[in-house]
């Protein structure tokens, strides 16, 4: 069941944009979206947070692709649709079809769909010969995210380098990241030749992407290749360090228009994640500042502040824990890595997440 809805006139310019997401990491990307273009959400619901940011929506069910694509169409048909975006990775093979399908820009299906596959992505990076193509194995080095625009086939220009920060095995979950717009490897030929040589393998021809690495002793080992903007509030962190807002970038792209990628600032900006450190129910979400009340005042380089839980909440621990399970998360500006590094931990100090462990029984429970 689909249902077009909303007023925006039909001869006025409007963006689809395919899923809201969750608004403690996807309120900003929606934002800035509907900053550059009016936006007609395609999703099966409009969140409350939202509504604001949009002029239309087009409810039907995403998992459905082919009640989509029939949606869109008769909505195309009587309006001025000039794009179609996604910053959610779960709907990014949609996308590519829908807009191939509208004849608006956009990246080949099969190309969007050989990044979503694992197997798929390995023989084609491993038959075009990439340097540092992943082979199943456990990788030991840094972990890096290269944030990379591709204003058409071979013109790609890598804009940032995330540094991942990341829990202990087995779990690995990414308890922050941090962009140095004076990064080194930025100036890193092996970096840049891996993700060169992978974009244009898998035929990734326009667009924001988000690649992940290990740097190896033998080199930058690719790990994967999003083809869409990265998450954990990522495109943010890169706008704060050095101006260029990929939001915009893969918007303006996705319409058809030169995207404007000149650095305004040479600063870091870093994000910090709070896990759970036991399972249990959340008792207490506070701050605490014994020696200062600096957080009353907000400092200027504390960005933002989100608490992700709620009191009573149910959470889990590492390494049972997904993404879900993320208690808050803040994000800090500084003039480089060190400087963002001892600025989170400040912060983490402050953040107070008291947590009522779950009760030890020997009773098998149903």
């Amino acid at each position: 069941m689909t249902a077009p809805s909303g007023s925006a006139p039909a001869s006025s310019p409007v963006l689809l944009v395919l899923g809201a997401g969750e608004s403690d990491y996807r309120i900003c990307a929606l934002q800035q979206v509907a900053s550059l273009h009016p936006v007609v959400l395609v999703s099966s619901e409009t969140p409350d947070w939202a509504q604001p940011h949009l002029v239309g929506e087009i409810l039907v069910d995403l998992a459905d692709g082919q009640a989509v694509a029939t949606a869109v169409k008769d909505y195309a048909a009587e309006h001025n649709v000039i794009g179609v975006l996604t910053y959610i990775p779960h709907h990014v093979e949609l996308t590519a079809r829908l807009a191939q399908d509208l004849g608006l820009p956009g990246n080949a299906p099969g190309a969007v769909a050989a990044c979503r596959d694992k197997a798929l992505s390995l023989r084609m990076l491993a038959g075009h010969a990439v340097p540092g193509a992943l082979i199943e194995e456990s990788l030991d080095g840094l972990e890096i995210g290269v944030e990379a625009v591709v204003l058409g086939p071979g013109d790609i220009q890598i804009i940032a380098v995330t540094r991942k920060r990341l829990g202990p095995g087995p779990a690995f979950e990414e308890m922050g990241h941090c962009v140095d717009a004076n990064d080194v490897l930025l100036r890193e030929p092996a970096v840049s030749d891996v993700i060169t040589h992978a974009l244009e393998a898998l035929g990734i021809t326009l667009g924001v992407v988000h690649a992940d690495m290990r740097l190896t002793d033998s080199g930058p080992r690719l790990i994967e290749v999003n083809a869409c903007l990265g998450g954990d509030l990522i495109p943010l962190l890169v706008q704060l360090a050095t101006g260029i807002n990929l939001v915009r970038v893969a918007a303006a792209l996705a319409s058809g228009a030169v995207p404007d990628l000149t650095p305004s600032r040479a600063e870091a900006a870093a994000i910090g994640i709070l896990y759970p450190y036991t399972s249990g129910r959340v008792e207490e979400l506070n701050l605490s500042s014994p020696d200062e009340p600096w957080l009353e005042i907000f400092e200027p380089w504390l960005e933002r502040l989100v608490w992700t839980q709620q009191i009573g909440n149910w959470v889990s621990a590492p390494p049972a824990s997904s993404i879900a399970d993320r208690v808050a998360h803040w994000v800090v500006t500084g003039k480089d890595t060190a400087m963002c590094d001892e600025r989170l931990l400040r912060t983490a100090e402050t953040v107070v997440a008291r947590i009522a462990a779950a009760p030890h029984t020997a009773t098998c429970a149903r």
